[in-house]
């Protein structure tokens, strides 16, 4: 009980690098209840976050948006990630984010 506590509150004080980590990879997260708090929590008064954040949502449209040739940059399949090392690490990222 002490221990939840004692995330609960580390997760209220999130500090600037904890929240821009967890902004840039909201996406690919799976954000507990208490870590969604956390960063609306900070939100609301950093503004540089908010920022950073808003930063995030535009750079992710405007890739979202581009036409499929402007963001070919030449790689053949061999060189991108295979998709069981791409999960290790989104699993990992995840397993992080939940120790924040």
């Amino acid at each position: 009980m002490i221990e939840k506590i004692k995330q609960t509150f580390a997760v209220a004080n999130m500090n600037c690098r904890e929240a821009s980590v967890l902004l840039a990879n909201v996406d690919e997260l799976e954000l507990s209840r208490w870590h969604r708090f956390g960063l609306w929590a900070h939100l609301l008064v950093c503004g540089t976050c908010r920022q950073f954040r808003d930063q995030m949502r535009f750079l992710k449209q405007l890739v979202a948006s581009a036409p499929t040739e402007l963001l070919d940059l030449g790689f053949s399949r061999s060189t991108r990630l295979s998709t069981q090392c791409a999960s290790r690490i989104k699993a990992l990222l995840r397993e992080e984010a939940s120790k924040q």
